[in-house]
């Protein structure tokens, strides 16, 4: 069974917009890093630890932890990513780079 938190990706026009399901992690249990093209999101969190005097009958989520990486299919700006984590989803917003942002071009009929 996959464990790796759900994701949707949306291109628009100036960036793609990345969306993942995350729900029991802090802000400080996620990293974000871009390398070359690929964009890796890693998220691990251990609960703390309970007093000696806690008798456990069943202890099933002490850690939970992931990677997830996504190969941009253009350039982007690096630099210029943007993470929100907001009640469990994290949102991404990666703004393409000039040369992958579509052209239009008004062609002359004669």
């Amino acid at each position: 069974m996959d464990h790796s938190p759900r994701v949707n990706i949306v291109e628009g026009p100036e960036e793609f917009r990345l969306e993942m399901q995350a729900p029991g992690f802090d802000k400080k249990d996620l990293k974000i890093e871009m390398v070359d093209d690929t964009l890796t999101i890693r998220g691990e969190h251990t609960e703390e630890q309970q007093n000696e005097e806690t008798r456990w009958t069943r202890r099933e989520f002490s850690r939970a932890a992931f990677e997830r990486s996504f190969v941009m299919p253009q350039s982007v700006k690096a630099d210029a990513i943007k993470a929100d984590y907001v009640n469990g989803v994290l949102k991404v917003t990666i703004p393409k780079a000039e040369e992958a942002k579509p052209k239009t071009r008004t062609i002359s009929i004669r």
